[in-house]
């Protein structure tokens, strides 16, 4: 008995808030000793939902083992934050500048200098994420395309090395894609064509040949055996990766095609252009099933995103807003304004968030849940040609 009531005047109480929304989760009774994971353990969440969540103080994490007692503020403030999932978001500027930002957790991490020289990020035209974001492919001018690891997201830059070089004499890498399953990659170039690599052996396994424009947009099918491709003449295409043939040509758009990705389990393929319109067509007979575009004039397509978890399309234009389409109905459901020209989107597989970069050097991140926002320039005044945004689950 004497030992609890001890306990019990050591107690203190601490407002548990979750770190976006600002909404409260949890005021918590805990001894001034217990340590943070300690904290994690009283809050009212299930345990899958509890290891996937980290604690803020003052915007910095704390390490679970961390006690309470020792954080410099924490008990006379009485109050800390938590992210659930944070998301990781890669951004790449027009100079090859590449970042990293926690937008929920006020971090932001350059990756050039340092250690990452070596990989020469300096005049990047393209990046993709694969899909559990551990991994970044960079395109550049000379037709090198190369494969970054991010071994600890968000950690010091020299916790980056280039795994995989791609190497090809087509002209610079307009447009790059890690394949879902992780173990291929695709890229496109400016003389027409594209190829598909194995990411293993660091080897073609086939060259798809060719449009008659400059490859802009590439996209693999989760098990890697399609490819689509959208280029300047105006057309996209499906291909066999087993055999180098293309299978359909998808014609219907009026201007440059500007974005390609899989959806609906790789059933369907959506395509983005500088006519303002998105096209959903069926991938087995090239049929064009649905256009979305708004009633009052579409501004161009410059880049879009699928969630597949969701059936939702996110779209950047040139006018500078962002639009999510359902795909079940065709509609539009939501417009964001981003400001300047939206050069690159990208959503979470949950379809919470979404993240634009513009042709001013800003980058916004929305939590679609609580509809705010927040902001962060790469480089003020140059265009942000690629961003990736991944959850960690």
């Amino acid at each position: 008995m004497p030992k609890r009531k001890a306990l019990e005047a050591d107690a203190v109480s601490i407002t548990v808030r979750w770190a976006l929304s600002g909404e409260i989760l949890s005021a918590v009774s805990i001894s001034h000793e217990a340590s943070v994971e300690d904290l994690l353990s009283a809050l009212p969440l299930g345990a899958h939902e509890l290891q996937h969540l980290q604690v803020l103080f003052k915007e910095k994490t704390l390490s679970p083992q961390i006690r309470l007692g020792t954080v410099e503020g924490l008990l006379e403030y009485a109050e800390v934050a938590v992210v659930k999932r944070p998301p990781l978001l890669a951004i790449l500027g027009c100079d090859g500048a590449l970042a990293l930002w926690k937008p929920e957790m006020g971090d932001s991490t350059k990756l050039t200098g340092g250690a990452t020289t070596a990989v020469e990020p300096q005049g990047a035209l393209s990046l993709s994420p694969s899909s559990d974001g551990s991994q970044l492919l960079v395109g550049y001018p000379q037709g090198v395309a190369r494969l970054l690891s991010v071994e600890q997201a968000g950690h010091p830059a020299d916790s980056h090395r280039c795994s995989a070089v791609f190497t090809a004499r087509c002209g610079a890498v307009l447009s790059v894609s890690i394949s879902p399953c992780g173990n291929y990659c695709i890229t496109g170039y400016a003389n027409c064509t594209a190829r598909v690599w194995s990411v293993e052996r660091g080897s073609c396994v086939k060259a798809l040949c060719r449009h008659s424009g400059s490859v802009l947009a590439v996209s693999l099918s989760s098990d890697a055996e399609t490819a689509v491709t959208g280029s300047s003449d105006e057309l996209a295409k499906i291909w066999s990766v087993r055999t180098g043939s293309c299978s359909q040509v998808l014609r219907g758009h009026m201007g440059i095609v500007t974005s390609v990705s899989f959806a609906a389990e790789d059933q369907r393929v959506v395509t983005g252009s500088f006519d303002g319109s998105v096209k959903v067509w069926h991938c087995a007979s090239g049929v064009c099933e649905m256009t979305l575009s708004t009633l009052s004039g579409s501004a161009p397509i410059l880049s879009l995103a699928v969630c597949p978890v969701e059936d939702l399309v996110l779209t950047g234009s040139l006018d500078g807003r962002c639009r999510l389409w359902e795909l079940s109905t065709g509609s539009m459901s939501q417009v964001f304004e981003a400001g300047e020209a939206v050069r690159s989107v990208a959503i979470s597989r949950d379809g919470c968030h979404i993240l634009c970069g513009d042709a001013d050097g800003s980058c916004r991140f929305w939590n679609l849940k609580t509809r705010k926002s927040k902001q962060v320039y790469l480089q003020r005044g140059e265009p942000i040609l690629s961003v990736m945004l991944h959850s960690l689950d």
